[in-house]
């Protein structure tokens, strides 16, 4: 004799999966809602720092403070082409170019440097004696100025494009390398001895908790390392580099060209949105296991 169980409308089995299924959208609106808001708080800020930069601009010289609408329609003209470019610095090319140089630079340097510092405070975490071998330079390396390294990295390297990459690379090495030991060391307070304890063998432990429980301290650490290398490699480009946005402003600056300025300027911050909002997206893909 089989037994009928009661199917809700949605074709689930019982009035339990409805109301889990009920719970699900609930949830689903209510995130789609918090994603709107915050959307719209964004835009209405956009907005407004728009809205006093051109009311600043109506009473004030062009070669000073640019409206926006000059600065946009520069930022359309010279996106591939600057003209005075050949005669300043003796290149070609417009804010495009130089644009892509930079983004190049700092999304390189940041893998490289986070990619070692994620390496580096896994076994300062993981290793007494590498901590007590490495960790003293390594403290020293991070209270110094990143800036303090150009110099030495012009000396030895000239205008090559590893002295505006070695600062992020630096910077990163250094940031991810620190959260990255104290995450392990916590890891390893909490659950390792009762990994083992369960019989998980070193390499387990490290691969299949140490490692990824490290991994969105690591990512958020990324992040800061990325929002950081704009500077770092905009300023290594103003310093002593030959291509670059940085190299860009400086050479505009000559020519009181503010509006090439403030559009180079402009571009960089819409491209830093655009990198920080992919990895904010591949950490999440990463560390799904946490929902």
């Amino acid at each position: 004799m089989s037994t009928a169980f009661p199917r809700s409308r949605a074709g689930d089995v019982g009035p339990a999966a409805s109301a889990l299924q009920r719970e699900r959208r609930r949830r689903a609106l209510a995130a789609t809602r918090a994603a709107a808001q915050t959307a719209g708080l964004a835009v209405a800020g956009v907005a407004l720092i728009i809205g006093a930069w051109w009311l600043i601009s109506l009473g004030t010289d062009p070669v000073r403070v640019p409206s926006p609408q000059l600065v946009f329609d520069t930022l359309r003209a010279d996106w591939n082409n600057i003209p005075a470019l050949s005669f300043i610095a003796f290149q070609s090319g417009g804010i495009k170019q130089a644009l892509v140089y930079t983004t190049v630079n700092v999304v390189g340097g940041v893998a490289i440097g986070a990619a070692a510092g994620f390496v580096l405070g896994a076994l300062l975490g993981r290793v007494r004696l590498a901590r007590e071998l490495l960790g003293p330079p390594l403290f020293v390396l991070g209270t110094v100025p990143i800036l303090v390294l150009a110099p030495f990295l012009t000396i030895w390297f000239g205008t090559a494009r590893i002295v505006q990459a070695g600062l992020v690379i630096a910077f990163a090495l250094v940031t991810v390398a620190a959260v990255t030991q104290q995450a392990t060391m916590d890891i390893g307070e909490r659950y390792t001895d009762y990994a083992q304890s369960l019989g998980a063998s070193p390499r387990i432990v490290l691969v299949s908790i140490v490692l990824p429980a490290t991994l969105p301290p690591a990512l958020g650490a990324v992040r800061v390392a990325t929002a950081a290398g704009w500077s770092f490699a905009t300023v290594a480009e103003l310093l002593g580099g030959n291509k670059g946005t940085g190299k860009l402003i400086q050479s505009m600056q000559g020519l009181s060209a503010t509006a090439d300025i403030m559009a180079a300027v402009v571009a960089l911050g819409i491209t830093a949105l655009v990198i920080d909002a992919a990895i904010r997206l591949i950490g999440t893909w990463v560390i799904r296991w946490q929902e």
